[in-house]
């Protein structure tokens, strides 16, 4: 294995491009959509290098035995796989699932039913209490 003489310039050049264009955005001198548009260029083409070095990284981090270990003055942690639970195979399970998933859009409806004034009633007459409605931040995705 060979050590890549530029390792430390390429991420410290990267660092300081990401530190540039936030602070020439925030000082008025770049456009923001411009930006956006460098920023998750950056950080997709971050996010498919891990990706595609997923297995080769876990098994470089295995030959040092340890769960935790120091490698070039930075902590790595092995971790293992979360466990998980599969349910869709139990009847009951599922059936309480659905259950749940139609009482929560009855909620949601009487929610949005309410917002247009209108008090919503199930099929016995019976006031439907609306679920509590939240936005979420306003968001500029890039594509």
């Amino acid at each position: 294995m060979m050590d890549c003489p530029f390792e430390m310039d390429a991420l410290s050049a990267t660092i300081q491009r990401c530190e540039a264009i936030t602070g020439a955005t925030l000082d008025g001198n770049m456009n923001a959509l411009d930006a956006l548009a460098e920023l998750k260029a950056i950080e997709g083409a971050a996010k498919s290098a891990l990706s595609r070095l997923e297995n080769a990284v876990l098994e470089e981090a295995l030959k040092y035995g340890e769960k935790s270990f120091d490698y070039k003055g930075l902590k790595y942690v092995v971790r293992e796989g979360s466990r998980l639970f599969k349910f869709d195979e139990l009847e009951d399970v599922t059936k309480a699932e659905e259950a749940l998933r139609e009482l929560k859009d009855r909620h949601k409806d009487a929610a949005i039913q309410a917002e247009k004034g209108i008090r919503a009633v199930d099929a016995d007459g019976q006031l439907i209490e609306p679920a509590r409605m939240e936005f979420g931040k306003p968001s500029v995705s890039v594509k």
